[in-house]
């Protein structure tokens, strides 16, 4: 505690004297200032005053860390100090020379013994219960001789082998792979890409962009004859294809809607194209080869904006999603050229979850209720039918995935990803299996070769998960973790790779390491 009380004096006189430096002063004495931070007795200050107050410890842990938080504000104002001096340093960047000071003062007293170091950091959902510990709360404190008294996975996923392509601020538009093994993406700098990746280096090399008014969130949408699909901020369709000889990304036609649209475009085989709106609307339209121009077919109106992503049923119904809380089932007809409606399901809230059709004509969606429905048309009454439905404890933002054997995969805001299974006759969604991670998970996941399931979360983490059908668990083949939010949803390639967008600005090629062996004893 002595020691303690002299560093934390010292470091007090020191940092009002850095103050008064000139700048060129400044490095030297930041220097002097970062190794007395890290002595034993004062490195506590960056680490440990959370510690203490989660903890809820009295007497000396309270007088700890108020000297603690006092030289955790002097930090501060020096911060702020330098930064009037023209010395720009974050937080992060002076507990990075706090870090490199105390390598240094290791290194020279390497004759010492060295105390031995603390466990790793579990997962909560990984620690030893609470009823477990007699109440003794080990479970949360690694200091406790019972802390690693856990349930421990046998073995820890490999990482997923990367490569990216920077493209802007934010890629929130999906990947979607195109004929020739190309690959087109949308970001928030305007541009829709077409990229290949190297299949020697597995670096994604760029083949063309166009420009479009404003940012992009809409997955391109593949079409007949190469065509390419996509919706913008800036209210249009637009309909692109790649020259052949150019290899330049081309305008063929575009659609102004009266709203931004972010909704990702629909083909029909022949040619039709359906798109939703924010004007609270859902487009049909097509490609006139006379006129050159894409051409209204039709257009239904909803009571709310449509962000949701339409999709063609088996017997040429359509279904979307809307905010008006609905969920349409709609059909054109032939003759009066008119987008009917056939039947709606209003859920409680608003629906920007893309719908799914799946086995037997059933239809998944989930909705802002928190909660995921699984519908069928009835043909005889024209409504949609609830055949089952699971609540949760967060919002559906994503889009479900129908896999083998008829199951259900989808991530909710509560963080978790469910794999389910209808039963129409008991009307019940059974889960099959669930994983719980550490942030909302708004990616749509994406089912891949051999059974892989895949998606991304808020918290930047990708997962390339397994389901085990002995166990019924979802156990982890491979994670990959990116520097900022994942909005995109993952898309696998003809290659067996897997391709995503972050909100770090970087679109993420991906593969899982062959031969990889997991760490021994895990």
């Amino acid at each position: 505690m002595f020691q303690f009380r002299v560093s934390y004096w010292y470091t007090l006189i020191l940092c009002a004297g850095l103050l008064f430096l000139p700048p060129s002063a400044l490095a030297d004495s930041c220097d002097r200032l970062f190794k007395i931070l890290a002595e034993p007795g004062v490195e506590k200050t960056l680490s440990r005053l959370s510690e203490f107050r989660a903890r809820g410890e009295g007497g000396g842990a309270i007088q700890r860390a108020l000297h603690e938080e006092a030289i955790s504000k002097k930090l501060h104002e020096i911060q702020s100090k330098l930064s009037e001096r023209g010395v720009f340093a974050s937080i992060d960047d002076l507990q990075s020379l706090l870090n490199n000071a105390k390598r240094k003062a290791h290194e020279e007293k390497k004759e010492e013994p060295t105390k031995p170091a603390l466990p790793p950091e579990l997962p909560k959902e990984l620690r030893t219960k609470p009823e477990q510990t007699n109440g003794s709360g080990s479970f949360h404190n690694r200091h406790h001789r019972d802390y690693l008294k856990a349930i421990v996975p046998k073995k820890i996923a490999p990482d997923l082998k990367a490569t990216s392509f920077r493209i802007s601020r934010r890629v929130p538009s999906t990947p979607s792979w195109g004929p020739d093994g190309v690959l087109a993406v949308g970001g928030v700098d305007h541009h829709i890409y077409v990229l290949k990746p190297n299949p020697l280096s597995r670096e994604l090399e760029k083949i063309s962009s166009f420009k479009t008014g404003d940012w992009l969130d809409s997955t391109p949408a593949w079409g007949p004859d190469g065509t390419l699909a996509v919706g913008s901020k800036d209210s249009h369709v637009y309909i692109l294809k790649l020259n052949p000889f150019t290899r330049e990304l081309e305008k063929v036609a575009s659609f102004k809607t009266g709203g931004a649209v972010h909704s990702t475009p629909a083909w029909r085989p022949d040619g039709t194209l359906a798109v939703g709106s924010h004007d609270n609307s859902i487009y049909i339209v097509k490609f006139n080869t006379l006129t050159n121009e894409l051409e209204k077919v039709a257009s239904f109106k909803t009571e709310g904006g449509i962000a949701s992503s339409p999709s063609w049923g088996p017997n040429g119904e359509l279904a979307v999603g809307s905010y008006d809380k609905n969920i349409y089932v709609l059909r054109l007809n032939p003759l009066s050229k008119e987008l009917e409606k056939v039947a709606s399901f209003e859920t409680q809230s608003g629906v920007s979850s893309s719908p799914a059709w799946g086995p037997d004509g059933m239809l998944a969606v989930g909705s802002w209720d928190k909660r995921l429905y699984v519908l069928r048309l009835n043909s005889q009454t024209e409504q949609l039918d609830q055949i089952a439905s699971l609540e949760t404890k967060g919002e559906f933002w994503a889009s479900p995935a129908w896999g083998p054997d008829g199951m259900l995969a989808i991530g909710s805001a509560d963080s978790y990803i469910y794999v389910l299974k209808p039963n129409p006759l008991k009307q019940q969604l059974e889960k099959v299996a669930s994983l719980r991670f550490g942030s909302a998970v708004v990616s749509s996941p994406a089912w891949g070769p051999d059974g892989l399931l895949t998606m991304g979360t808020r918290g930047g983490s990708v997962h390339v998960l397994k389901l085990n059908l002995s166990t019924k668990e979802l156990e982890k083949v491979a994670n990959f973790q990116a520097a900022g939010e994942i909005h995109s949803s993952p898309s696998w390639g003809p290659d067996g790779t897997l391709v995503i967008g972050s909100d770090d600005g970087n679109l993420y090629h991906l593969s899982i390491e062959e031969n990889r062996a997991f760490p021994k004893g895990e």
